[in-house]
This record gives C-alpha cells, sequence and structure tokens, in this order.
C-alpha cells in the first residue's frame, strides 16, 4: 500500500503545509491543517485516498462552507478545489466535483443554458452540493442533474439520477461511508441569454434582501419535520442578536451565525446547543443541523461544562 510519507515527498501532487482552517472555511474558525493537498487530476485524488485511508468526511474539504473545522485542526486534509474542470455539450454540462457552483451558473449563462439561475449563489463546490442537495429559493440539485460518477473504495462508478436517492439536504452519497463524488452531469434547457441574466440578477438581489453578509457556516438548522423553516422558531424564541464569544445569532435571518470577531468553532457549537434548547423548550421542537463537522471525533468532548441537555427546565 502506498505510504503517506512516501506520498508527501510526491512533488506532483500540490500541497501546503501549516494551513489556517480558519482562513480556508467561510465560518472563518478551525485549527492548523498540517498539510492540504490539491489534486488536480482523478489519478492524484485515487492516489490520495488510497494512502489516507481514512473516513471521508474526516479529511476530504471543498470550498468550506457549511463546515466547522476543529479548533484542534487536523493532520491531513484534502480539498478538490483544482479539480475542476467544466464542459459544455449541447444541453449538458460536465462539472468536476471541486468546481464552484457559482463558476457553472456563470459558464451555462454563457452558453444559453438555463436551469442553475437559483443555485447560483450557494457558495459551494458543486460535490458538495450533490452530497447535501443543496438548494436555494425553491429549486434543488436534484432537480438540475442528470447523473453523478463516484469513486468508491478504489472503483468509479456512474449513479443516474434516480439511484442518488435525493431527499431534503441528503444523498446516497452523505449516507455512504466511502462514497467521493469526481463528476457531475447536468441537465439543463436552452434559454435567451438576456432571460437567464437577469434571473440570476434577481435571485442575487434576494439574496442580499434576506440573507447576512460576512464570515458563516450559512444555514445552520435544517427545516422542521413537519416543513417549518428553523428561523421561524429561533425568532420567535427571542434569539434574533444572541451572541456568544462573537458569535451571534443574525438579526438579518436567524438560521445564520455570524463570525463577528474572533469566535472559534467552539463557541458556535455552544451557541447552536443553547439555540436548540431554548427552541425545544419554548416549541417542544428538537432542531436538526445541516452544518458538517470536519476534523472532529466526537462535538461533546469541546462542549463547556454547562452544556444544555435538551430537557424542558
Amino acid at each position: 500500500m502506498t505510504d503517506i510519507k512516501r506520498l508527501l515527498g510526491y512533488t506532483g501532487i500540490e500541497r501546503r503545509f501549516d494551513v489556517k482552517l480558519s482562513t480556508f472555511t467561510t465560518a472563518k474558525t478551525g485549527g492548523t491543517c498540517n498539510v492540504l493537498y490539491y489534486p488536480k487530476t482523478l489519478d492524484e485524488l485515487e492516489a490520495l485516498t488510497f494512502a489516507i485511508n481514512l473516513n471521508k468526511t474526516q479529511y476530504l474539504l471543498g470550498r468550506g462552507s457549511n463546515v466547522l473545522a476543529s479548533d484542534n485542526g487536523v493532520s491531513v486534509a484534502v480539498t478538490t478545489l483544482k479539480f475542476n474542470k467544466i464542459t459544455v455539450l449541447g444541453e449538458r454540462i460536465i462539472s468536476e466535483a471541486g468546481a464552484l457552483i457559482k463558476n457553472v451558473a456563470e459558464i451555462a449563462e454563457k452558453h444559453g443554458l438555463s436551469g442553475l439561475e437559483a443555485l447560483s449563489g450557494i457558495p459551494g463546490t458543486v460535490g458538495g452540493a450533490v452530497v447535501t442537495n443543496a438548494g436555494a429559493f425553491g429549486v434543488e440539485m436534484c432537480d438540475v442533474l442528470e447523473s453523478i460518477t463516484v469513486l468508491d473504495c478504489g472503483k468509479i462508478k456512474r449513479i443516474p439520477l434516480k439511484n442518488i436517492k435525493f431527499a431534503y439536504r441528503t444523498s446516497i452519497v452523505k449516507n455512504s461511508k466511502s462514497m467521493i463524488v469526481i463528476e457531475v452531469v447536468f441537465k439543463l434547457k436552452k434559454e435567451d441569454i438576456n432571460v437567464i441574466g437577469n434571473k440570476m440578477r434577481e435571485y442575487k438581489e434576494r439574496r442580499l434582501e434576506t440573507q447576512p453578509s460576512g464570515a458563516s457556516v450559512g444555514s445552520i438548522f435544517l427545516k422542521t419535520d413537519d416543513g417549518i423553516p428553523a428561523a421561524k422558531l429561533i425568532e420567535g424564541a427571542g434569539l434574533k442578536g444572541l451572541s456568544l464569544n462573537g458569535a451571534t445569532v443574525s438579526e438579518k435571518h436567524c438560521n445564520f451565525i455570524i463570525n463577528n470577531s474572533r469566535a472559534t468553532t467552539k463557541d458556535y457549537v455552544n451557541l447552536i446547543d443553547i439555540i436548540r434548547q431554548k427552541v425545544y423548550n419554548r416549541y417542544m421542537t428538537l432542531l436538526k443541523t445541516e452544518t458538517v463537522y470536519f476534523g472532529v471525533d466526537d462535538e461533546n468532548s469541546r462542549r463547556l461544562s454547562y452544556a444544555y441537555d435538551l430537557q424542558p427546565r
């Protein structure tokens, strides 16, 4: 088996040492990653996954959105950001997993292909968006995909849309311990370029009007099982503006926690606990997070001694 130390000396795979995850994640939290790899080809990605031999959620990192990285850092990680080729074939766009959604949407616009306008403001990679079936303004990834290709235990597999098992913020990939998205095929529709451009501008304006700026993970909580937006419950519990060491519940949209100063992942975790407890006390509803914890084995180990236990008080 390829040895990780041997791979460290292989200069064909771009890498950086002692990377601060706080500069790499949209929440601006996290400790140091000793080695961060940037594979550019499938061969390099295969070599890394084979050498590291870890659960993919422990080392695979996209753009760092929707992620809370361990304050203690990680020894090694892989980012797919440079595995990002985008190809247009008729009404289809074939994108490698590391391409940013906004870049795919911009290319679609230039080629008169409609379908990605509502998703164009999602600050993440195509691969990450597939894993969580990311969505915005009533459109989800499952609405625009034809198939995906994954790397699964050393084998390359193509999965058609019907077998991806998309549901609200989940997919077959998210529920797998071994699948890594490597390519996505979008099935779009021809449309006038001006019409597409106008739609993209409208969605951008709506996002600016309804969502806060500044460092954040993105949406923290899922809708309830009854379809109630988490923000409605958080605001109803009187938590708008609640702050803990620089992590603050947004006044503009209560399902966002903004890093206003030097908040840590621990601060986020504890503020999330407090929000869940207070919403539970008020509505007897337990909010579930959509945030991914990166490089963390046990979130409970970092919680404060007075962490909420989700029991009525």
